[in-house]
């Protein structure tokens, strides 16, 4: 699985990068068959945004995006949002008859 993360009008630090790391591999354990991840950190005047894109099966991306102060605070935001998103995929493709 690979992770590919852009800092947008910044450096960013390898703590920070690992964090990301981190953070996106508890992610996409959900689910084997996910190929490959991007994230962009984005830094304004007084935000932070982070936007992840998950690329699945047969075309399916899963996109989460999330604005804050903190890093770290955002970073969870989004990867709450991938995991639910993952979670509701996998939800549809299970056939729950009885």
């Amino acid at each position: 699985m690979q992770i590919k993360i852009t800092g947008r009008h910044q450096h960013l630090d390898d703590d920070v990068r690992d964090y990301i790391c981190a953070k996106l591999e508890k992610t996409l354990h959900l689910s084997e068959r996910l190929e490959y991840a991007e994230v962009v950190v984005d830094v304004t005047k007084t935000n932070q945004r982070v936007e992840a894109i998950v690329h699945g099966p047969r075309g399916h991306s899963f996109v989460a995006h999330a604005e804050g102060e903190v890093v770290r605070a955002v970073i969870d935001s989004v990867e709450a949002k991938l995991a639910a998103q993952i979670r509701a995929f996998k939800d549809r493709l299970v056939d729950h008859r009885p």
